[in-house]
């Protein structure tokens, strides 16, 4: 019985150490590069770069060191958040104003 338990521990840590590695990953994905640059980006660049990716309607607001961007593409609306000074996506709790 002790061997059980053990082999159940070990099965419940390894499943919590995959689901932190996924969370982790999902992370890193949501943190790339919206605008590649190594300097800060502008409204226009953000626009340009929106536009790009074939949005509509599109939406630009500077709030802090962020811009939030909306824009309508096949139809659904999408809402970034995204770093001025380095154009990456932003995440919750991103913001350290």
């Amino acid at each position: 019985m002790g061997n059980r338990i053990a082999f159940a521990l070990a099965g419940v840590v390894l499943a919590l150490g995959i689901a932190g590695m996924v969370v982790a990953y999902h992370e890193m994905e949501l943190r790339q590069a919206f605008v590649p640059s190594d300097k800060p980006v502008s409204e226009d660049i953000i626009k340009q770069k929106m536009q790009e990716a074939k949005y509509n309607d599109i939406q630009v607001m500077h709030l802090g060191s962020a811009f939030v961007t909306t824009g309508v593409k096949d139809g659904r609306t999408d809402t970034f958040v995204v770093d001025a000074r380095s154009g990456r996506l932003m995440t919750a709790g991103d913001d350290d104003d």
